[in-house]
Order: structure tokens, then sequence, then C-alpha cells
């Protein structure tokens, strides 16, 4: 990873977008790496709504198919179907 991002640093980068949303340590963690090539990240969605975040995705016209599911909490059947409002309402 620093390998990469020192790549980009050279071409002029200072900055990565990451799509996070609420684990603190994860955050953390991206961002200790990326200040030891004093680069630093920037995170669009931190702590958004998860469910605006959905609508938005879907409105916006963007797809995606569900590849796995905790079977302890949903049923199976949900593994590949379409992230769609439909999918959003049986949640």
């Amino acid at each position: 990873m620093r390998e990469i991002l020192l790549h980009y640093k050279g071409q002029g980068v200072s900055s990565v977008v990451i799509g996070d949303i609420f684990l603190e340590d994860l955050r953390k963690y991206r961002e200790e790496k990326l200040s030891k090539v004093d680069m630093t990240g920037i995170f669009p969605i931190w702590k958004r709504d998860t469910a605006e975040l959905a609508r938005a995705f879907i409105d916006l016209g963007f797809k995606a198919v569900i590849t796995c599911v905790d079977s302890e909490i949903l049923p199976k059947e949900f593994a590949g179907r379409s992230f769609d409002r439909q999918f959003l309402s049986d949640l």
C-alpha cells in the first residue's frame, strides 16, 4: 500500500477519498497509514445516514448485486438479489 501511495504522491496526489461510514478504528488506521506518506484521507460520507445513502445510490442509477448475507440475520435468498428499492423495503 505504501508503495502505491508513494507512486501517486510522486504524481502530485496529496489526498485519498475513502468511502468509510462509521468504523472509527478503520478510519484511524487509514489516517495513520496515510500520514506516514504525508497524505490525508477525505471521508465524504462519514457519519451519513445509511438509509439516505442507500436511496441516493439507487436514485443516481448505480447498480449492485448482494453477493453474501449473514444467514443468521437474513434469509439466504437475499444473496443474489439486486440492491434496489424492493430490497430495501424487504429489509
